[in-house]
Order: structure tokens, then C-alpha cells, then sequence
């Protein structure tokens, strides 16, 4: 079953809204921009920020399927609301896609379970593979905009609260090690090794 929410595209929406709002507020600081303008901009940015983090999140957690194409079946990932074919690595589980139905399944292995053709009798060996599927593109856009956003917020105050500087420093770190942290995750599967087996 997969994620209902693709946590690493949160987590890069959510660190690049605050960064966002942080980058709008001393930019208007410096051009002497009034209060009230600021604080509408600065809501503005981030409702739309909010927005799209909160569509991209969920749309972008995959779903995955079997496809039956030339008498076999392949694994497909979706997004959830746009039903856009994506990577395989946008899907937290990869499925096996033996079968869909009891009938896919040969004689000796007539039970479907999971996409996996098993024996009614008897067993078939598996092992829990573990692997790494890294979502490259997002890990990417994640440390990019983190820098490069936490380089302009930086710039924009060089000469402002000091404070402030330690909390867009944070900000980045934090954004890196996440998606770091995510990039070297590793997710389980059962694959069976032998072939299915009545007794």
C-alpha cells in the first residue's frame, strides 16, 4: 500500500515556504516597504506556497498498479489526483506484478497474493530484499532551492538581525540533512527466489 503523503516533497514545501516568506519579508524591509504591505505579500506568498505544497505532497504520492501488456504484467506508478504516469521511486512500494488474478497464476501456483504467485499447498521460498530508490529529481530541487534560497535570504540581511541569519542557516541544514537522510532510506520487499512448488 502506498503513501498517502510523498513526505519528501512536505518536507522541501515546507522549507522552501518558510524560506520563501523569510526571502519576501527582508526584501521588502530593505526597500522600506509599509508593514501592513509586507505582511499581505509575505501571506500571500505563503498561502500559495501552502497550496502547492499541500496538491504536490499528495498528488505526487504514487500509486502503483500492474499493467498487463503482451500476456505479462509490469509495474506502473500514478500519481493519485492528476493520474500522471510517474518514475517507479514516486511509489514507496514496488510490486512484484507476477499476477493479478488466481487465473494469471500456473497450476502448480494457483493462488495470487500481494502480485506474487503462490503454491495452495506446499511453500515458495522468499526473502526481504532491501534496496535503495532514491527520488533524485526532488532530492535535487530540494538542496538546490535550499541553497540558493538560504544564500539570497542571507544577502538580503547581511546588515539585519543576527538572529535571524542563525535561523535561515537552520533552516537550510535542516532542509539538507532531511533530504539526505531520505535519499539513503531503505525500502523492503518480498521476493520470491524459487519456483513455486506443490509439495
Amino acid at each position: 500500500m502506498s503513501s498517502k503523503i510523498n513526505s519528501l516533497v512536505l518536507s522541501t514545501g515546507i522549507f522552501t515556504t518558510l524560506l520563501l516568506a523569510i526571502l519576501t519579508v527582508v526584501c521588502c524591509k530593505n526597500k522600506y516597504t509599509s508593514s501592513n504591505k509586507t505582511m499581505y505579500l509575505t501571506l500571500l506568498v505563503s498561502a500559495l506556497m501552502i497550496g502547492l505544497t499541500i496538491f504536490l505532497s499528495k498528488d505526487l504520492a504514487g500509486q502503483g498498479s500492474c499493467k498487463k501488456e503482451n500476456n505479462s504484467y509490469s509495474f506502473v506508478c500514478k500519481s493519485q489526483i492528476s493520474k500522471m504516469k510517474l518514475p517507479s521511486y514516486f511509489c514507496e512500494d514496488e510490486l512484484l506484478c507476477e499476477c493479478v488474478l488466481d487465473a494469471d497464476c500456473p497450476s502448480a501456483c494457483n493462488n495470487c497474493k500481494n502480485t506474487i504467485c503462490t503454491p495452495g499447498t506446499g511453500h515458495r521460498e522468499m526473502i526481504t530484499n532491501q534496496k535503495h530508490r532514491p527520488n533524485i529529481p526532488v532530492s535535487v530541487f530540494a538542496i538546490l532551492s535550499a541553497l540558493i534560497l538560504g544564500a539570497l535570504c542571507l544577502s538580503k540581511n547581511k546588515n539585519g538581525n543576527k538572529m535571524l541569519n542563525i535561523f535561515i542557516v537552520v533552516l537550510v541544514l535542516a532542509e539538507v540533512a532531511f533530504t539526505v537522510a531520505n535519499i539513503t532510506k531503505n525500502y523492503s520487499s518480498i521476493v520470491p527466489i524459487s519456483v513455486c512448488s506443490s509439495s
